[in-house]
């Protein structure tokens, strides 16, 4: 006989455990999405983003140009020379002097990204800071200044020209982009309750007591010749006890 030899794990003592600790499991459950909800207000810094778009559009008079990479498919390729023009320390230098020097060019560096729109003429400013109203004042001075910074810097051949228009014009936000409140509370709470399952099946795993029948069977491989049943006491044993304690 093998004392310590353990039975598997059935589906139905499975459902046993949670029932035996569901009053622990809700409780951790709801404590840990709280927590979350109350790290995701409180704790983590909000994250506004105001984006602006633009539209380049390039116009050339030269026919051995126009017949080659003319209108849209030469602004889609000029597209990529201009982010780069853009995301130079000069223009946000210039940018952060447009701001009256309220942000620095480095921090306007991590905030503002671009991104380009496939098969077309577009980009995408992107800016995220902590404040909505920051974001909304520094994609409007985007606005104002990308036009001229790339006509000033961008060298074109002669007879051509790059407008650059504005598609979508910055819009404050009026709710943060992250951190999702739901979604942290939704993990918090799914993530305490599978913790709290992983502990319970592993203390069971490793608990050699013997709880039942079924564990005494598979422990000892012999059967049950008899079972000494629960005894609860009636009131009536209670009466009888105490007059017992009384005499």
């Amino acid at each position: 006989m093998d004392e310590n030899k353990s039975y598997d794990l059935t589906l139905k003592k499975f459902f046993q455990i949670i029932y035996k600790n569901l009053i622990m499991i809700i409780s951790v459950c709801v404590g840990a999405a709280v927590l979350c909800y109350c790290y995701a207000s409180f704790l983590v810094k909000p994250t506004y983003i105001t984006d602006v778009v633009f539209m380049l559009n390039y116009d050339s008079i030269d026919e051995s140009i126009a017949t080659e990479n003319t209108g849209l498919t030469y602004s889609k390729n000029m597209v990529s020379n201009c982010i780069v023009i853009i995301s130079q320390n000069k223009f946000f230098m210039e940018l952060s002097d447009s701001l009256d020097n309220e942000v620095s060019a480095k921090t306007l560096e991590k905030a503002v990204s671009y991104h380009t729109e496939s098969n077309t003429a577009k980009i995408l400013a992107k800016v995220s800071t902590s404040d909505s109203a920051l974001s909304f004042r520094i994609a409007t001075k985007i606005q104002d200044l990308v036009a001229d910074y790339i006509s000033r810097t961008y060298l074109l051949t002669d007879n051509s020209s790059l407008r650059i228009s504005t598609v979508n014009t910055p819009i404050e936000a009026l709710e943060p982009a992250s951190p999702n409140k739901f979604i942290y509370t939704l993990i918090g709470g799914f993530g305490a309750v599978l913790i709290t399952l992983v502990v319970l099946l592993l203390i069971q795993r490793f608990d050699n007591r013997i709880k039942d029948e079924e564990g005494l069977i598979a422990v000892y491989d012999l059967p049950v010749l008899g079972l000494i049943p629960e005894f609860v006491e009636s009131e009536e044993d209670d009466d009888e006890k105490s007059k017992i304690k009384n005499n």
